[in-house]
């Protein structure tokens, strides 16, 4: 009833308040004004040469506060799946085809810190929307200044703008409630930041409940001239039911039923199916400028993450402890009146897990199946150069030499010993850019991406360690254009790839549910991806104080080559759970009242299912509306009142497909039309 009364009192009184407020929340500024810091460039995102897309504050809280689905969404070459509330799947440019749940293949920063484990497994679902105030996606290969991954890089970044307090409650469908609590204080450029967010929802499917609590605290200790210091802390404490993948005809006889008891293998319902997991992340960052030309930074971090998950196979309790550090040292000079930039350094990570599998009596453990640990050593070094050439071009290039140690033991039942070494394999990135004039650049590059098997990989939930999967590896050729024009209220971003894989690396799953993963042979990935914003007005007019749209379009065309698995040929066919086509809009309109709207669409087209290509997930359309209206209290402090609707025209589709499914498993239905509402504070 609560989530109700907010919603249709926010309805009411919008009307009255938009003839009172003054000021609008989010900003108007164009992409192009924001510095990046990918690739260690700090520099406008105009003139980086590579493909990276940014999420700013203000675009994540345009959506219901509730999901990053819906910003990532927005970017072209990028998708997030929730299959159910709480589990992510991130896709970068077809990462998703290696991951049944998860992010995998993908390289994750916090602040600086990897929380991208080094057996290459990320725990993404800890994390709330007030865990960021920005986002940096970089698109394929970047093992240059990264390591290894063919998939992209995610730079978060959590870093307090001003000081004051920050209260934002949302209620929405399905008992959803998502509480999110900011106490920051900026002064002297020093910053220290205390969040607290706890969300839970019983969910659109039957047995999908969950709830989050995550506990942040970030702190600069030191901040001198030539000398920073600061650390960040996370705790998190996550739980969400798994209600498992449909057939066909249970997802079009109830798209919201958990999966069914089916032969020997037990319901959703009677195997207790879900993950809890404890997360805990602590790190120290250095900066320091040791002389004019030269500066460093350090970073030390370690981190623990338990989690149990009584699923349709069995009962899975998993300690998995890793520390590592990372460093950068960055030469600046001037050669003939032309700036040079010199990176190098490496990354060291290692990781003692623990697992332990038992039989699941209906979620508790039973008799003990397995007892293994894991270890695994990672580290690379890099170095990257970066050149003005005059005349309006720029070099760079870089690459790594990157190490992997992969050390499986089983104790339980048999003595297994096995070790896997990936050693020696570099990852080169060069690229040219030409500033055509101050505000358009062309660009072009080459970068090799290597990726060894996850540890999630080498041993899936089928619980057999995979002596035989090779590490997949490959080339990528990219064109990219962007140009601001019209007075920088217009601007674009356009990049072309073809991308060449090599024991590419794919996940099936069997008839109980269990995943595993087998080396496809060759595949090319081409696409195109585009990205244009839009500031229709910039400055009040009317009753407008501005307006701006993203529009934002991605075209791929994923094909498998030479991959012939036992009697089959699947050559040719398109690489499963990608989508050939994604069209995305968001448009804002702010009002001189301090009302401010937001629509947003999503068009995504059919996706294959499985590597023979006989079954598909429908293509889907979803649109969204959120207003929002701001009170001013005084300069520094405001509430605002905000109420949404998704998925307006209650479109039935599936997110988060389980890829090459057994017996037709492939579905998990997304909610249906859903309300929401709330209130922020800030102070």
């Amino acid at each position: 009833m609560r989530k109700l009364f907010i919603f249709f009192i926010s309805i009411l009184w919008l009307p009255v308040m938009a003839q009172t407020a003054n000021e609008e929340v989010s900003e108007t500024d164009t992409l192009q004004n924001v510095v990046i810091s990918a690739f260690e460039s700090y520099r406008p995102l105009l003139s980086v040469p590579a493909p990276v897309n940014l999420i700013n504050e203000s675009q994540m809280y345009q959506t219901n506060n509730l999901s990053w689905v819906r910003a990532m969404n927005n970017m072209p070459g990028v998708n997030m799946d929730e299959r159910s509330p709480g589990s992510y799947r991130l896709n970068i440019r077809g990462s998703s085809m290696r991951s049944p749940f998860g992010v995998r293949n993908v390289k994750i920063y916090y602040n600086g810190i990897p929380m991208t484990d080094p057996g290459g497994n990320t725990f993404f679902q800890i994390l709330g929307i007030y865990n960021a105030t920005s986002i940096e996606v970089i698109k394929g290969p970047s093992g240059s200044v990264y390591g290894t991954g063919t998939g992209g890089v995610v730079l978060l970044t959590d870093e307090p703008k001003r000081s004051g307090i920050q209260f934002t409650d949302t209620y929405g469908s399905y008992n959803t409630n998502s509480l999110g609590f900011a106490a920051n204080i900026v002064n002297d450029g020093k910053k220290i930041s205390f969040k607290y967010n706890r969300q839970s929802s019983d969910g659109f499917r039957d047995h999908t409940k969950m709830y989050r609590d995550v506990v942040s605290m970030n702190a600069s200790l030191v901040n001198k001239k030539k000398f920073k210091m600061g650390n960040y802390f996370i705790y998190g404490r996550s739980y969400y039911q798994t209600p498992g993948a449909l057939t066909l005809a249970e997802y079009e006889a109830n798209p919201r039923s958990a999966r069914p008891k089916a032969g020997p293998n037990p319901s959703a319902d009677e195997a207790h199916a879900e993950f809890t997991l404890n997360y805990f992340l602590a790190g120290l960052k250095m900066e320091q400028q040791i002389s004019g030309s030269l500066k460093n930074y350090v970073v030390l971090y370690g981190s623990y993450s338990q989690n149990r998950n009584p699923n349709f196979r069995n009962f899975s309790r998993t300690s998995e402890p890793h520390f590592g550090g990372r460093t950068d040292f960055t030469y600046s000079a001037m050669v003939d009146d032309k700036q040079f930039t010199l990176d190098f350094g490496g990354e060291y990570q290692h990781s003692f897990n623990g697992q332990r599998v038992y039989k699941n009596n209906g979620g508790t453990p039973g008799d003990l199946q397995t007892d293994n640990e894991i270890q695994n050593t990672q580290a690379f070094v890099f170095a990257q150069a970066n050149m003005e050439l005059g005349k309006g071009f720029s070099a760079s290039a870089g690459t790594s030499v990157n190490f992997l140690d992969v050390d499986f033991s089983r104790f339980y039942d048999e003595n297994i010993r096995h070790k896997r070494s990936f050693k020696n394999e570099w990852a080169p990135r060069v690229s040219l850019s030409k500033q055509l004039n101050p505000d358009m650049v062309v660009y072009g590059s080459v970068a090799r991406g290597f990726s060894p098997p996850a540890t999630s990989e080498l041993l899936p939930s089928t619980d057999i360690f995979n002596t035989t999967l090779q590490a997949e590896s490959g080339v990528n050729y990219e064109v990219g254009w962007r140009a601001s024009v019209m007075n920088r209220r217009l601007f674009t971003d356009v990049s072309l790839f073809s991308y060449r894989l090599k024991n590419s690396i794919t996940q099936k799953r069997d008839a109980s549910g269990g995943d595993y993963f087998s080396n496809a042979g060759k595949a090319v990935q081409q696409g195109l991806e585009a990205l244009i914003n839009f500031q229709v007005i910039d400055r009040p007019t009317g009753i407008f104080k501005g307006i701006s749209t993203l529009l934002t379009g991605t075209w791929h065309h994923f094909v498998y080559k030479d991959y012939k698995p036992g009697a089959n040929d699947y050559s040719g066919n398109k690489v499963a759970g990608v989508s050939p086509v994604k069209i995305a809009f968001s448009g804002n309109i702010f009002f001189v009242s301090g009302t401010q709207l937001n629509i947003s669409a999503l068009y995504n087209g059919k996706v294959a299912l499985n590597d023979a290509n006989s079954e598909y997930a429908s293509d889907y359309f979803l649109l969204h509306a959120k207003v929002y209206q701001c009170i001013d209290l005084n300069k520094r402090s405001y509430i605002k009142l905000f109420t949404g609707v998704d998925n307006i025209f209650n479109t039935i589709y599936s997110l988060g497909n389980d890829i090459n499914g057994a017996v037709g498993r492939y579905y998990n239905a997304a909610a249906g039309r859903s309300f929401y509402g709330g209130v922020s504070f800030d102070l």
